[in-house]
């Protein structure tokens, strides 16, 4: 998973989604498993990993 490592531009997200014939709803599905999350930096929006520690 490259969000893992690295936050994914949307522009960059949509053409691999293109590529792959996916649509959206897989990164709706993944932001509200918690997986991925957005996010807003200098004007565009960025999907990264969303991180779960353990107390």
């Amino acid at each position: 998973n490259i969000t893992a490592v690295h936050p994914l531009r949307e522009d960059t997200l949509s053409k691999l989604l293109e590529k792959d014939n996916a649509d959206y709803q897989v990164v709706e599905s993944l932001i509200n498993q918690k997986l991925i999350k957005s996010v807003i930096y200098k004007g565009k929006k960025f999907f990264l990993r969303e991180y779960h520690i353990n107390k």
